[in-house]
């Protein structure tokens, strides 16, 4: 299946590793140009590196805190000006070393992030908004759910496509990584049209 997205343009948050790293990885394998964002610089550089030298496509580095309301306005712009223009999202920052973070401020990170997005996407005629959740946190993966349906009511009418995936309750390993991010990669294309404001669990199958 052709998925169609060879020069589009994504941003992903928590992109330095684990899911967001895999996520990144098979975008920019795809053909999207993407930028990369996590609290640190370091491992956005070092992760840049390699992405660049596996798929050939643009990859920068931002640093970024996503739920400092001032860091995520510099944090768009940037990513906008990079890749001049935006047309997907995904909300990674869910995951610090294999762990969900706190659920009010993964939410947090999300909702920023997403409205501040949310124009931009508009404006590319083809947005799309990909929430990942937690792998442990029920309490999360509601929120993220509920953040997710909120913002498919708002941002649907005008052209912005929004799902969340909720991978479950494995442990987030390098395979479970690449199960995820070949979801979220179709669901940021145009292939996933029909899919919007729902919420997908991506548990697996267990071995």
């Amino acid at each position: 299946m052709k998925l169609e997205l060879a020069g589009r343009r994504a941003l992903v948050t928590g992109g330095s590793r684990g899911i967001g790293r895999a996520i990144a990885c098979a975008l920019a394998l795809e053909g999207v140009d993407v930028v990369i964002a996590a609290r640190g610089i370091g491992g956005l550089e070092s992760t840049a590196a390699d992405l660049i030298a596996q798929s050939g496509r643009l990859v920068v580095p931002l640093a970024a805190d996503t739920t400092v309301r001032s860091q995520v306005d510099s944090l768009i712009a940037n990513a906008v000006k990079a890749l001049d223009g935006l047309d997907i999202l995904v909300n990674a920052t869910g995951f610090d070393g294999g762990r969900a973070r706190d659920a009010a401020e993964g939410d947090t990170g999300y909702l920023h992030t997403s409205r501040a997005a949310a124009p931009h996407l508009a404006a590319s005629r083809r947005g799309r908004i990909i929430n990942v959740g937690g792998l442990l946190a029920t309490l999360r993966n509601a929120g993220v759910e509920a953040l997710t349906r909120r913002l498919a009511d708002e941002w649907g009418p005008k052209g912005v496509g929004v799902v969340a995936v909720q991978p479950g309750a494995r442990r987030a390993d390098s395979a479970q990584a690449i199960e995820i991010a070949d979801l979220v990669v179709f669901l940021a294309s145009p292939r996933s049209v029909a899919v919007h404001g729902a919420a997908i669990p991506a548990a697996g199958l267990r071995h």
